[in-house]
């Protein structure tokens, strides 16, 4: 799949995580990640965002992830799907073929810690919010 152009990118969220692609590794070593996850899905029979919150949660330190819907969009109800996250872990090999890509990137935590500048909304050059 091509790198959408910045102007294809419609809303605040994927800009925000356009610039968190870009910071961590790039578009190209991104779907290196998805890649590895649809086939670690595939085997384990789960939707790639429940894989990716299942290498999360079996993180140190992680004890928790936020699963984010759209509300009042029945084709964003990701609930059930989620309710799979409990069913299952990652086995060694999984968890080596996804941390040997996210390797290959840059350590986001140590980038830009938990909030980066991604998460700040400015308007005329002042912040606004935080997200």
């Amino acid at each position: 799949r091509r790198e959408p152009l910045d102007k294809e990118l419609d809303n605040l969220s994927a800009v925000r995580y356009m610039k968190v692609i870009r910071r961590w590794g790039g578009w190209r070593l991104f779907q290196r990640l998805l890649e590895t996850m649809a086939a670690i899905s595939f085997k384990h029979q789960k939707t790639i965002a429940v894989v990716a919150m299942r290498w999360a949660l079996q993180q140190e330190g992680v004890s928790a992830v936020i699963v984010g819907s759209r509300l009042g969009n029945p084709a964003c109800d990701t609930s059930a799907e989620s309710a799979g996250l409990f069913a299952f872990e990652l086995d060694d090999e999984d968890l080596s073929a996804i941390d040997t890509v996210v390797g290959m990137g840059r350590d986001l935590r140590r980038k830009i810690g938990d909030i980066g500048a991604e998460y700040i909304v400015e308007e005329n050059g002042a912040p606004l919010a935080v997200f």
